[in-house]
This record gives structure tokens, C-alpha cells and sequence, in this order.
């Protein structure tokens, strides 16, 4: 059944979870920065917030699927690469944290898509990015037990190496273009 009643917007109204700036604008709080449970968060406009996710939505709608699984990676790559430069900061443990989380997540999804019986890719591809994929984890669960700069050299350059190849370049193309 469908109602009849109409909801109307009044520009000046509070809405759910929102509050009007100085200007009479209307802004809510957003995360920004998060790494494991801490997060910063900023104020801003509702109508940049807006403007934001219709780009998102966009920009899910046309990327590729090759293009996506290679962001991903060299993100994963990035994170980890931060947690290596920064290896004294105070807030290192967090960002680590967040980091390999990050990078167990998205070799989980690999994982299990491949896994799939009906996914497109060759059976022998397949299994190898699935042993590879068991290497990945295994690297991660020993730089979360015992935490070491070097433990994270190789995970970083898997994750370079097949974002490159998904782009169609080379690591070494990615690393001189940062």
C-alpha cells in the first residue's frame, strides 16, 4: 500500500543527524583519517556531501573491474609502505592494524573469487594466485605477531607488482610515476 502523505523539505528544518552552520546551512559530521577504531572527523556541508557520493556512485559505474582490483592493490601497497616509512610513530600500531586488515580483506575476496568454480579465469591461473594468495596470508599473520619493517617487504611488492600487470605496466613504470 502506498501513502497518500506527502513529505515535505523545508530548507530551514533540522534533518536526522544534521545541524545548520553559522550560515543556516546544513552540515554533518563525517569520518575522515580512521585507522582501526580511531577516526577524525570533519563537519561538512550537506551539499558537498551529496556532490561526493553522486562522483562515487559515478565513478563505481565506469571503472573496470581490472581497474578497481588495481587500485586496490596499489592502495594496500601504500598503506603499507606509510606503516614502513613511519616505523617509530607513536601511532604505528593502529595504522598497522588498519593496514593489514586492509590487505587481509582484499586477498579474502581474491580468494574466495577465485574459488568460484564458474569464475572466467583459467584453472591454472587461478591456482596460482591462490597459492599465492595462502603466501599473502601467511605474511600477514606473522607481521601481526611479531611486527618488523621487512615483514612487510614482500606483501608490498605482490600487491605492486599485480596491480601493475592489471594496469598493463610495470612495477617499475608505477614507482617512477609516484
Amino acid at each position: 500500500m502506498k501513502s497518500s502523505k506527502k513529505l515535505k523539505f523545508n530548507a530551514l528544518s533540522p534533518i536526522e543527524g544534521h545541524e545548520p552552520n553559522r550560515a543556516g546551512r546544513h552540515t554533518a559530521l563525517v569520518p575522515v583519517n580512521c585507522y582501526a577504531a580511531n577516526c577524525t572527523y570533519r563537519r561538512i556541508s550537506i551539499v558537498y556531501m551529496n556532490a561526493v557520493k553522486n562522483y562515487q556512485t559515478v565513478e563505481k559505474e565506469t571503472i573496470s573491474g581490472r581497474a578497481t582490483e588495481a587500485r586496490v592493490l596499489t592502495k594496500a601497497a601504500q598503506l603499507l609502505l606509510a606503516c614502513q616509512k613511519e616505523w617509530d610513530a607513536p601511532d604505528l600500531r593502529g595504522r598497522l592494524d588498519h593496514a593489514l586488515t586492509f590487505n587481509q580483506k582484499i586477498w579474502t575476496i581474491f580468494q574466495v573469487e577465485l574459488a568460484n568454480p564458474n569464475n572466467p579465469l583459467p584453472l591454472s591461473l587461478r591456482q596460482a594466485i591462490l597459492q599465492l594468495g595462502r603466501y599473502i596470508d601467511k605474511k600477514i599473520l606473522e607481521a601481526y605477531g611479531a611486527p618488523a619493517p621487512e615483514k612487510l617487504d614482500m606483501i608490498i611488492k605482490i600487491n605492486q607488482n599485480l596491480a601493475a600487470g592489471l594496469r598493463g605496466s610495470t612495477s617499475d613504470d608505477d614507482a617512477s610515476a609516484e
